[in-house]
C-alpha cells in the first residue's frame, strides 16, 4: 500500500492541470465523436463511404497542419485554435440539433477536419516536457480522456453532443503555452524551425504498426449490435481502457520504469489477440467485450505512441507540428481502412464475427512480423556475428563484474532493491533530476533514498561512495 501511495505522489508531481484538462477535453471531444456521430453502421454503399469520409477528413487536417507549420514554427498559435474550437463546437451543437443525416455527416466531417489542429498544439505541449513528466501526463490525459467517453457513452446522443460542445472551447482557454510548463524543454528553438527544421523521418515499421492497430481498432468497432445489452462498445471499451492503462501505470511505477521500455509495449498485442478470439468465439452479447479488449490494445499502444512522438521530437529536434502530421497520419488512414474492411466484411461474409477476428489475427501477426528482428537471437559467436545486441562480449563482462560488486555492496551494508537502483545511477555520475526521469520517482524520494544510502554506509559523498563499493567486491 505504501509503494502504491507513493508512486501516486510521484506522479502527482509530475501533473499540469491545466494541460491535464485540455488534453483530457480534446481527447474527450474525439473520442465522442468516433464513437456517437450519427453516422449509419456499416451495411454497405453509400454508408461505407460516409464512414471511411469522417477519418479522411482528419487527414485533409492534418494536411493542412503540416503546410502552416512550414510556415510558421510556433503553428498553432492561439488564433487557430480558437478558430478550430469555434468550428468543432458548432458541429457538436449541429449534431445535438439532429438537422438531417446529410447534416449531420456534414458536422462530422467538419469536426474531423479541426481536431487535428487541436492534437497538434498538444503535440508541442507534450513534446517539450521531460519524459517523466511526459510519461505521466500521457496516461493521466488518457485516461481522463477515456472517462469522459464512459460518461459521454452514458449519457448518449443527442444529450451527449450538448455536453461536447462545451469541451474544445474549455480545452483551448486553459491550455498553457509550452513556456509556462514547467521543466519544459524549447519547443521553439532555431532548429526547429520552419524549413530550417530537420526532416521528420520516423522509422517505417514505427508507422506501419500505428496504422495497422488503427485498422484492427476500426474493425473491432464495427461489430456493434443491437442486442449488446444496456452498455454499448464505447463505455465497456473506455471501461476496459482505463483499468489496462492503469493496472500498467501502476506495475510500471512499482519496477521504477528501469525495465526495457518495450514492456509498456508488450501487453497491446496479447489484448488484442485475446479480443478477436472472444470475436470469433464468445456468444454474440459477449462479442462486444471481445471488440472493447481490441479497444483496450489500442488504448494501452496509443499512450505509449504518443510518448515516443515526444522522444522523437526532442532528441532529432523536429518541428513539432510536422511530426504530428507524420505520426497522426497512419492513425486515421487505419480508421478509414477499418471502416472500409468491415463494411465489406458484413456485406458480403455470411460469418462477419468470424470473418473480422481472422482477418485480425493475420493483421496482427503481420506486424508482429514487420518489427520482428531476428538478428537479437541469432547471438552468432566471435567473428561470425554480424551483429551483437543481446549479450556485447566486453560490455556484458564488465557489467557482470559491476553487478557483482553491486550486490556484494548491498548485502553487506542492508541497502534495499531501490536503493541499488540509486547507487547504480550515481556510480555513472548521474544527477539527482536523471535519477528522478530514469526511476520515475519524486525528487524528495530520491534524496531520501541518498541520505539512507550515505547514513548506511559511513560516505559523505560521491566518491566514497564509489570507494566503497570497490571495498565491497
Amino acid at each position: 500500500m505504501a509503494s502504491v501511495s507513493t508512486f501516486l505522489k510521484d506522479m502527482s508531481e509530475c501533473i499540469d492541470a491545466r494541460l491535464l484538462g485540455a488534453s483530457a477535453s480534446f481527447g474527450s471531444y474525439a473520442l465522442g465523436l468516433g464513437a456517437l456521430a450519427c453516422v449509419p453502421s456499416p451495411s454497405g454503399g453509400l454508408e461505407d463511404a460516409a464512414r471511411s469520409a469522417l477519418p479522411l477528413a482528419a487527414l485533409v487536417g492534418l494536411a493542412l497542419c503540416f503546410a502552416a507549420s512550414r510556415r510558421d514554427a510556433s503553428f498553432p498559435r492561439r488564433a487557430w485554435l480558437w478558430a478550430a474550437s469555434a468550428a468543432m463546437t458548432l458541429c457538436a451543437l449541429a449534431l445535438f440539433l439532429a438537422g438531417g443525416a446529410l447534416a449531420e455527416t456534414a458536422a462530422s466531417c467538419v469536426a474531423w477536419a479541426a481536431l487535428p489542429f487541436c492534437l497538434t498544439a498538444l503535440v508541442r505541449r507534450f513534446g517539450a516536457l521531460p519524459l517523466r513528466r511526459r510519461i505521466a501526463m500521457s496516461a493521466a490525459s488518457v485516461i481522463c480522456a477515456l472517462g469522459g467517453l464512459l460518461v459521454l457513452a452514458l449519457l448518449a446522443a443527442p444529450v451527449a453532443f450538448a455536453v461536447m460542445a462545451a469541451l474544445p472551447l474549455a480545452a483551448t482557454a486553459c491550455l498553457p503555452e509550452p513556456s509556462e510548463l514547467p521543466g519544459c524543454e524549447d519547443a521553439e528553438r532555431p532548429d526547429a524551425a520552419g524549413p530550417q527544421a530537420n526532416p521528420v523521418r520516423f522509422a517505417p515499421s514505427f508507422l506501419v504498426t500505428a496504422l495497422t492497430y488503427s485498422v484492427l481498432a476500426s474493425l473491432a468497432a464495427g461489430i456493434e449490435m443491437p442486442d449488446g445489452g444496456a452498455l454499448g462498445l464505447p463505455a465497456r471499451a473506455a471501461a476496459l481502457s482505463i483499468a489496462g492503462i492503469v493496472l500498467l501505470s501502476l506495475h510500471k511505477g512499482r519496477k521504477g520504469f528501469v525495465e526495457d521500455s518495450n514492456s509498456a509495449y508488450k501487453p497491446v498485442p496479447p489484448l488484442m489477440a485475446l479480443g478477436l478470439v472472444l470475436i470469433a468465439w464468445a456468444p454474440e452479447p459477449f462479442a462486444l467485450w471481445g471488440a472493447a479488449l481490441v479497444a483496450a490494445g489500442f488504448s494501452v499502444f496509443f499512450v505509449y505512441y504518443w510518448i515516443i512522438i515526444g522522444n522523437h521530437i526532442q532528441k532529432f529536434s523536429w518541428n513539432a507540428a510536422q511530426a504530428a502530421a507524420w505520426a497522426c497520419a497512419p492513425l486515421f488512414a487505419g480508421l478509414a481502412a477499418g471502416h472500409l474492411l468491415s463494411g465489406g466484411i458484413f456485406a458480403v461474409t455470411e460469418s462477419p464475427l468470424q470473418t473480422t477476428a481472422v482477418l485480425g489475427l493475420f493483421l496482427l501477426a503481420l506486424v508482429l512480423w514487420a518489427v520482428a528482428k531476428g538478428d537479437l537471437f541469432a547471438n552468432e559467436p566471435g567473428d561470425a556475428a554480424n551483429v551483437f545486441k543481446l549479450e556485447p562480449p566486453t560490455p556484458a563482462a564488465l557489467a557482470h563484474e559491476d553487478e557483482a560488486a553491486l550486490a556484494a555492496f548491498a548485502q553487506r551494508y542492508g541497502i534495499s532493491k531501490r536503493e541499488q537502483d540509486v547507487v547504480r545511477l550515481l556510480s555513472k555520475g548521474r544527477n539527482v533530476p536523471f535519477i528522478c526521469d530514469e526511476l520515475f520517482i519524486a525528487k524528495s524520494t530520491v534524496q531520501t533514498h541518498i541520505k539512507h544510502i550515505y547514513a548506511k554506509t559511513g560516505a559523505t559523498n560521491r566518491q566514497e561512495l564509489l570507494d566503497v563499493i570497490e571495498a565491497a567486491r
